[in-house]
């Protein structure tokens, strides 16, 4: 097992970067926006709008994980499988849809927080990433939240 010491933790945080993270949030929070009105978007149901999304995102989180691995940043946590996991929940999500759907993939984006934590316990990402990633998940998990409620 090897560990990143904080100076060499990854990754190192950019203005661009926060600004793509949030902006990233903004379909979240429109999407449960939605839900509360309960609209569409483009013929689209609320609650798939942000299934189809949350679906997207939290693959695209899973395969950070497992570029890590890939690209040689080893944490000594088994991402590989995990990321592979975690994004093939999301898909089941998706196909599952409606109230459970959304429910599991709430379980999903605080997996991926779970291991984010990890990592930074094991210094292998910075401070101020986990940071970051907790403070969107945050923001995302309660977009998805107010969705199942409103559908129910």
């Amino acid at each position: 097992m090897s560990f990143s010491t904080p100076e060499t933790a990854f990754p190192k945080i950019s203005p661009l970067m926060k600004t793509l993270v949030f902006a990233g949030g903004l379909p979240f929070v429109f999407g449960a926006l939605l839900s509360l009105a309960d609209g569409s978007f483009l013929g689209i149901a609320a609650n798939h709008f942000l299934l189809s999304y949350g679906a997207v995102i939290a693959s695209f989180v899973s395969g950070l994980h497992w570029s890590r691995e890939m690209f040689g940043k080893n944490s000594g946590y088994p991402l590989l499988i995990i990321s592979n996991v975690t994004a093939l929940a999301a898909w089941l999500a998706l196909m599952t849809g409606g109230s459970t759907g959304l429910a599991l993939l709430i379980l999903v984006f605080a997996a991926l927080l779970y291991i984010d934590h990890k990592l930074r316990v094991a210094l292998s990402v910075t401070r101020e990433f986990f940071k970051l990633r907790a403070a969107i998940t945050a923001l995302v998990i309660s977009c998805l939240f107010i969705g199942l409620i409103a559908g129910l």
